[in-house]
């Protein structure tokens, strides 16, 4: 998906020029796999060998300000030019630190990481899915309007992170059948393999019980959570002492042993 996006073959060549030719960008996210929506960034991961992540962020975000002060050495034909206008904050404290760039001239805003693999192996895990199941770009996208119309919470405010409903998308569609009314049965019947997977998905997930599971996407199952264990967490300095809910805990494919 490269070719669509001009601020990728400037930051390649910007990258290149910065940190050497051995530097290497991934485009990963939901752009990577094509289920991007018009709220998506454009997440890029840099590979570089034998590098402290900080040291390297830091040295792009100082070069991106002198490029911005010496903007009339670049003409528009020039890899650069694109990212003379550019608006960046350099997030160090961040779990996963990034540089966040907005291309003013483009309206597109990239965060840079480095050597993150989870975002490659999430890339790699997601690409395979959707060719094989093309149907869940579409369940993919619809859902992340969705939660975006219903103003659910963002992972910074305590709700779930946008690729966990992505992956819930993958584990509902591993059930063949659900027990469903009649109505919606047929409904489901009559409708294409899209509604029939969004159906699904919020009948699967419809009540506080049924949102009280530990959902494994490789193993293809779910696991009920044990109520007076769920409790005490909540009470407990995880939760900040009941401030926060437990609902759903997903295991990540991609992390180590495919726990998460």
């Amino acid at each position: 998906h490269t070719h669509d996006y001009p601020l990728m073959d400037s930051l390649k060549a910007f990258i290149s020029h910065t940190l050497g030719e051995s530097a290497q960008l991934e485009l990963a996210g939901s752009t990577a796999w094509d289920v991007e929506t018009r709220y998506s960034d454009l997440d890029v991961v840099i590979r570089v060998e034998h590098s402290d992540t900080k040291n390297v962020l830091q040295a792009i975000s100082t070069g991106l300000r002198q490029l911005r002060e010496h903007t009339h050495d670049y003409p528009p034909s020039h890899p650069f030019f694109v990212l003379k206008d550019c608006e960046l904050q350099l997030v160090e404290s961040a779990k996963v630190p990034i540089i966040s760039i907005r291309a003013v001239s483009l309206t597109v805003v990239c965060d840079l990481s480095v050597n993150t693999e989870n975002s490659i192996r999430h890339t790699e895990f997601f690409g395979e899915v959707v060719e094989k199941r093309p149907h869940l770009k579409s369940v993919m996208r619809l859902l992340k309007y969705w939660v975006k119309a219903r103003r659910l919470p963002a992972m910074r405010d305590g709700g779930l992170p946008s690729i966990c409903w992505t992956l819930l998308t993958v584990w509902n569609d591993n059930f063949e059948t659900l027990d469903l009314p009649p109505p919606l049965d047929r409904m489901a019947v009559l409708h294409s393999s899209v509604s029939a997977s969004l159906v699904s998905l919020f009948r699967r997930l419809c009540d506080r019980k049924r949102l009280s599971q530990t959902i494994s996407v490789t193993q293809r199952c779910s696991t009920e959570k044990n109520g007076t264990e769920v409790a005490a967490r909540i009470l407990g300095p995880q939760c900040h002492g009941g401030v926060w809910d437990e609902l759903l805990t997903i295991e990540d494919p991609a992390g180590k042993g495919g726990g998460g």
